[in-house]
């Protein structure tokens, strides 16, 4: 891996773990070269391509400041709530659907007809800004009860693993961008013209077992989805 490309994963990382907070100033470029152990000409190339992916905005005369207008989406298993307290945001969420579903087949889930699922469909807000919609089918039988629980404000996934046990080792996701539905673009403050992100996901447990699935949309005003690639 090149110097700048190091640099770059560590000021993104800097960036998505909130030690540089949305609209914050990043550090001067001699500040960044010292903390790295780079050359300042190794972080003019970084800064250079952080632009280039949206992370950051240079003001001419001021400096480079972390981008506001979009939040990035986790490339960590981590949950919606976890996620949006980690950057110093306030997460919350309107219950739109709880209830307990026997005998369905849920198309893509990808789980045997007639397993018993919990499902929970939430309208996710940062700040009090509506920013998605997810649906989350859950295995019932290793969270039995877990429908009694308020998620207005609780993580779906923490409670699973300190209330139930439930190990969460790995999610395969699929992203595409659709047109937003007509029910959707009503919670999300959307003209039905609007694209948004969808996101399916299979999560699934250490032995690889199937234990949950997800759809969500996302306001792809708000959110950038970025992948940082190299060649090997």
């Amino acid at each position: 891996m090149k110097l700048y490309e190091r640099a770059t994963k560590q000021i993104i990382r800097m960036i998505e773990s909130g030690g540089l907070a949305e609209g914050e100033m990043l550090p001067s470029e001699s500040e960044l070269a010292e903390r790295l152990n780079v050359s300042k000409i190794t972080i003019r190339r970084a800064l250079a391509e952080l632009r280039n992916m949206g992370y950051i905005a240079t003001i001419h005369g001021k400096g480079s400041f972390v981008n506001h207008s979009t939040m990035w989406y986790p490339n960590s298993m981590i949950s919606f709530t976890e996620d949006m307290r980690k950057k110093g945001k306030t997460p919350s969420s309107i219950i739109l659907d709880k209830k307990i579903i026997e005998g369905a087949e849920i198309p893509g889930s990808k789980f045997e007809p007639g397993t018993t699922l919990f499902y929970l469909k939430r309208i996710r807000k940062i700040d009090g800004e509506p920013v998605g919609v997810q649906e989350h089918y859950i295995r019932y039988d290793l969270v039995p009860g877990i429908e009694k629980i308020d998620f207005e404000g609780r993580s779906l996934y923490k409670t699973m693993e300190e209330s139930y046990g439930v190990v969460l080792h790995q999610s395969k996701q699929e992203v595409t961008i659709k047109k937003v539905p007509k029910e959707e673009a009503q919670y999300l403050d959307l003209n039905p013209k609007d694209s948004v992100f969808s996101i399916k996901a299979w999560i699934m447990d250490e032995k690889n077992f199937l234990i949950g699935y997800a759809q969500s949309l996302f306001r792809s005003d708000r959110y950038k989805i970025t992948l940082l690639l190299k060649r090997n």
